[in-house]
């Protein structure tokens, strides 16, 4: 029974027939085995008030209700909307957030024992504006240079032949950082605080050179024809391993003076050993998007590397 409440609720409301009582959450259900008596459960639904639509992805945040208001627990709306919070029995303050949506806090009573405390929340959407925009470098304008916004859920856009690019329905009132990418050029940014019902109008020029730090998704891509089961390219913060305790095999950190991005052989969990984080039994190859390189007179071409194969289980691992 303790396993099931303190589960990850992964379909209808409570146990059912496709998911039972959901996702076993190990570290919940020993925190409220030691002391079951004063722990309860924090479940709800999280949608949108104007269009009744779930909001998967909310962010739960539970804090303490007194004036130090220190984290007790977060939780992630799943994809029906639905989120669950182990709090210990008390009167607490829950904060909701979603991108495009004011967040929502209100006070609640969680009630302790097996009782779950339901909690529906239902978000007010922020105002809209629109972006409009043209790129080019000096010889003219750009077309096929992808625009977006930097970490935000929504779907980028391409421009057209005469760099134009429109991006429409864009949450007003919050900063975001509008990037326009096309490689063999290098990349625009720009912060923008849009007002709700504004057109903003925005003229970009892009210089051209390859310059690639990876903190931006560009458009490499990893070989068709790769043949290693595990350890393929992959984009990501990674995450270090050693060997014997003190020898780096994969730094922690990647060489970008500012960022964490980098390309690499297959990223582990923290703590997991350097043969849980390598190339196995074939091959894996990184490919750039195409780029005009008769541009340039005497091209050179840079870029860091960190590369290890003597310290696996067999050799050349």
């Amino acid at each position: 029974m303790l396993l099931e409440t303190t589960a990850y609720d992964l379909g209808e409301r409570g146990k059912d027939n496709v998911y039972g009582a959901g996702r076993l959450d190990i570290q919940a259900a020993l925190v409220k085995a030691l002391d079951r008596a004063s722990w309860g459960t924090l479940s709800g639904t999280v949608r949108d008030a104007v269009t009744d639509l779930l909001l998967p992805g909310s962010l739960v945040t539970v804090l303490s209700g007194d004036t130090l208001l220190a984290p007790i627990d977060t939780a992630r709306a799943n994809h029906l909307g639905r989120y669950n919070a182990s709090v210990f029995g008390q009167s607490v303050e829950v904060r909701i957030e979603a991108f495009g949506y004011y967040p929502d806090t209100s006070i609640v009573w969680v009630a302790p024992g097996d009782t779950v405390t339901v909690h529906d929340r239902w978000l007010v959407p922020r105002p809209s504006a629109s972006v409009y925009g043209v790129v080019h470098e000096l010889a003219g304008m750009l077309a096929d240079v992808k625009v977006d916004f930097r970490g935000a859920p929504l779907s980028a856009v391409f421009t057209d032949t005469a760099g134009v690019f429109f991006l429409a329905a864009v949450p007003a009132e919050v900063p975001l950082v509008l990037q326009a990418v096309r490689f063999g050029h290098q990349p625009v940014l720009d912060t923008l605080l849009l007002q709700p019902g504004e057109v903003d109008t925005l003229d970009l020029t892009m210089l051209r050179g390859v310059a690639d730090d990876f903190e931006l998704d560009q458009g490499w891509t990893r070989g068709q024809e790769d043949t290693a089961p595990v350890g393929r390219w992959e984009r990501g913060d990674p995450v270090g391993t050693w060997h014997g305790g003190t020898f780096p095999v994969q730094p922690e950190n990647d060489n970008s003076l500012v960022g964490t991005q980098c390309y690499l052989t297959m990223n582990c969990n923290p703590g997991a050993g350097k043969d849980l984080s390598d190339i196995d039994a074939g091959t894996t190859t990184l490919v750039s998007p195409v780029f005009d390189g008769t541009i340039y007179a005497a091209p050179r071409l840079t870029y860091y590397r960190w590369y290890s194969n003597n310290t696996g289980l067999s050799t050349n691992d």
